[in-house]
């Protein structure tokens, strides 16, 4: 942006301001779409979106409670700031948005029961392998590393040494990727604080092969009425990079042997089951 342009927003984000003050509006968001990436949450914040029951805020991925917030980020956003994503909201039952960092970075779930209290929780996840490789494929560009295996060798060797708290914030890094395939304590997290009644957990086979029976489970978790709408597929990696990414075998077992302990505890937790997705390998 340049100095016009900037100077175009702040006139805009003046009146916006004003009009929120004057009619009093203080819409805060009752549901939350936290992750994982790679697992649907486009089309499902399209389906969302589209509801006449539901305001979904206009920017997707606004990461305020995970990057974009004053405490994390001295140029970040203040919560003031951040409910300005739905002013637009009117009489509808649910307002929220989706923001897939929110899963894997620990404070999130505490930061957004402080913030906003008791509220919905959607979560969606993946084969642990398939999201990694989704997540490798469609962030080729930024990571820039040809090989599947050299990219996951870089990141096991992070994990075996402890230190993936290091790369907790770079969304590009083979160790980021993979955490993010580790489901289990997230969840726990968001079950704890919000308890398993306002948390529905929705895996990608279910919204891809099923996704009237899932959007008929969302609607009914969230009161929300029933209604005959398409999920879109949506944001999938560019057709140049669908060639078939191969893991050699000494790689696959050391990551199977993570994700399969950390699904086997995730099935405990939520009574899922997921650890079969595994047996494929």
């Amino acid at each position: 942006m340049d100095s016009k342009d900037i100077e175009q927003f702040i006139l805009k984000f003046d009146v916006a301001a004003l009009h929120k003050q004057r009619n009093k509006i203080l819409n805060k968001p009752n549901l939350i779409g936290v992750g994982a990436g790679r697992c649907g949450t486009t089309s499902l914040y399209q389906y969302l979106a589209a509801h006449k029951d539901v305001y979904m805020s206009p920017v997707k991925e606004i990461n305020y409670f995970g990057i974009r917030n004053t405490e994390k980020n001295k140029y970040g956003i203040t919560f003031r700031e951040y409910l300005y994503y739905f002013m637009g909201a009117e009489s509808q039952k649910c307002i929220g948005e989706i923001s897939p960092i929110y899963l894997g970075i620990p404070e999130c779930a505490s930061l957004i029961n402080e913030k906003l209290g008791n509220i919905k929780i959607l979560i969606t996840i993946r084969d642990p392998i398939e999201r990694m490789i989704s997540h490798y494929k469609h962030h080729l560009d930024k990571h820039q590393i040809n090989d599947l295996n050299e990219y996951c060798e870089k990141g096991l060797k992070i994990l075996r040494d402890h230190e993936e708290k290091k790369y907790q914030l770079n969304w590009f890094h083979p160790v980021k990727n993979m955490t993010q395939s580790l489901y289990f304590e997230g969840v726990k997290r968001y079950i704890q604080q919000f308890g398993k009644e306002n948390v529905l957990i929705i895996t990608y086979d279910q919204l891809k092969k099923h996704s009237k029976v899932v959007l008929k489970e969302i609607n009914q978790f969230l009161a929300i009425e029933d209604v005959e709408q398409e999920l879109y597929k949506a944001n999938s990696s560019p057709k140049d990079r669908d060639k078939d990414f191969q893991l050699n075998r000494e790689t696959m077992k050391e990551l199977l042997e993570k994700f399969n302990e950390d699904l086997a505890k995730l099935d405990e937790l939520t009574g899922l089951k997921t650890t079969h997705w595994l047996e494929k390998y």
